[in-house]
C-alpha cells in the first residue's frame, strides 16, 4: 500500500528489513503510461511506527509514515492513488 502520507510494506519474518522505531530511505519508481520508458520517480524517508505480525510471527507488515517527501511528489501520490486533483 501507499498514498500520499504512507507506505506499508509485507514479507517474510526470514527477510523482513524493517524495525519498528527506526527510519528508512526508500526509492518509488512509477510508470506514467503504458511503456515503461516514462516513469517517475520519488525518494522519501520514512518512520516505521509499527510492525504487525500474524500469531505465528511469520508474516510481518510495516506501516511507515514519510518524515521528509516534496511536496510536488505528495500531489503526485494523492492524484496517483485518489485520481483528484490535489488542493
Amino acid at each position: 500500500f501507499v498514498d500520499h502520507e504512507r507506505i506499508v510494506f509485507a514479507g517474510n519474518a526470514l527477510n523482513f528489513p524493517l524495525s519498528q522505531g527506526a527510519e528508512y530511505g526508500v526509492k518509488m519508481s512509477f510508470t506514467l503510461k503504458e511503456t515503461p520508458a516514462v516513469s517517475r520517480t520519488v525518494y522519501v524517508t520514512c518512520f516505521v511506527e509499527k510492525v504487525y505480525a500474524d500469531e505465528d510471527k511469520i508474516k510481518l507488515c510495516a506501516d511507515c509514515r514519510y518524515t521528509t517527501i516534496q511536496e510536488e511528489d505528495v500531489r503526485f501520490l494523492y492524484e496517483k492513488v485518489t485520481g483528484s486533483l490535489f488542493i
